[in-house]
C-alpha cells in the first residue's frame, strides 16, 4: 500500500485504498492502515481535486479516530491522521495539535514538519508556518514530494508576511 501511495497517482491511490481495506480486514488492530486509508481518501479530495462522497467523508474520518484509538504513539499515524481531521473533519486546531505530537515524538520527520506548516498557515500563524517550512526542505531536500509542498507553503507564508522578495 505504502508503494502505491508513494507512487502519487490517482490509480495507484485508489488500488492503495483496495490494499489498505483487505488490511485492515486481516489485522484489524493495525492503526497505521487505518491511518493510510484515512489519508488516501483525504488525498483523493485534496491532492487529486477529485469529489467524495459524504460517506467516504465520514468512512475516513472513522478510520482516523480508529488509527489514533489503536496508535497514539506513532508518529506516522498522527501526522496521517492530522491532515485528514484538518481537511475532512474541519478541524485545524485538532490536526496542528496531532502534528506537534508527531514532532514530539520524531522532531525529523519531515512530513510533520510540513504538515504543522500548513495548519499554522492555515490558522494565520505565517511565522511559525514558515520555519515549519524550512525545517521540512531542511530534513528531506531530495522529497519530490515534500519539497514542493513547503516551497508552497514557504511562498504563501511569505505572501501573509508582505516578505514578497523572499
Amino acid at each position: 500500500a505504502v508503494k502505491l501511495q508513494n507512487q502519487w497517482t490517482l490509480e495507484a491511490t485508489l488500488e492503495a485504498q483496495a490494499v489498505l481495506r483487505e488490511i485492515v480486514r486481516l489485522d484489524p488492530q493495525l492503526g497505521l492502515a487505518y491511518a493510510r486509508f484515512a489519508w488516501a481518501v483525504q488525498a483523493f479530495w485534496v491532492q487529486y481535486q477529485q469529489p467524495i462522497s459524504e460517506s467516504d467523508r465520514i468512512e475516513a474520518l472513522t478510520f482516523a479516530e480508529r488509527a489514533l484509538a489503536l496508535s497514539d504513539n506513532d508518529e506516522v499515524v498522527l501526522t496521517s491522521v492530522a491532515s485528514v481531521l484538518a481537511f475532512l473533519g474541519d478541524d485545524i486546531h485538532r490536526g496542528r495539535e496531532l502534528a506537534e505530537r508527531a514532532l514530539a515524538i520524531n522532531p525529523n520527520m519531515s512530513g510533520a514538519w510540513n504538515s504543522r506548516g500548513l495548519m499554522c498557515l492555515i490558522l494565520g500563524e505565517p511565522d511559525i508556518a514558515l520555519n515549519s517550512f524550512a525545517r521540512a526542505i531542511r530534513l528531506n531536500p531530495l522529497d519530490q514530494r515534500a519539497v514542493p509542498l513547503a516551497m508552497f507553503g514557504s511562498s504563501s507564508a511569505c505572501l501573509f508576511l508582505d516578505r514578497h522578495e523572499e
